[in-house]
């Protein structure tokens, strides 16, 4: 799905930096290819450009990270980067893309997340529990 979405983005696929091993989701492929497309979309038009879409464990879930190159993100708009309507320093868009990435991992068992890069930059993404993680959710 990853390699798919920098495709689809018209972007190397040298960006991606990808899991290696049998962690398995369970997943609505288009609707988590849309998450990560608007991840995409959002390093390339605020970040000044994406620098690496990374896939990775984080405890029992997968997590698909956009990292990007811009001035990061301020610690006034964080708190609101999810909710519908809500723009970033720019103002350019309508404010939907993230706020649709944050349902979408929601929908899926998970959450998206933001965070300023150390050295610059922001990291906008998302979370979904492993089949192994979704197993512990239920039994508890």
């Amino acid at each position: 799905l990853a390699t798919a979405a920098l495709e689809r983005a018209d972007l190397a696929s040298t960006l991606l930096n990808g899991l290696e091993g049998d962690d398995q989701v369970v997943v609505d492929p288009n609707l988590v290819a849309r998450a990560l497309a608007n991840v995409i979309s959002n390093a390339e038009r605020h970040g000044a450009g994406l620098t690496e879409l990374a896939v990775r464990r984080s405890g029992t879930f997968i997590e698909f990270a956009a990292l990007d190159a811009g001035p990061g993100i301020d610690s006034s708009v964080l708190s609101r980067l999810f909710t519908p309507f809500e723009r970033g320093g720019d103002k350019a868009g309508l404010g939907l893309g993230l706020s649709l990435v944050e349902r979408i991992a929601r929908a899926h068992g998970g959450h998206a997340f933001a965070s300023p890069r150390e050295g610059g930059g922001a990291i906008v993404g998302f979370r979904i529990p492993t089949l192994r993680g979704q197993a512990d959710s239920t039994d508890a």
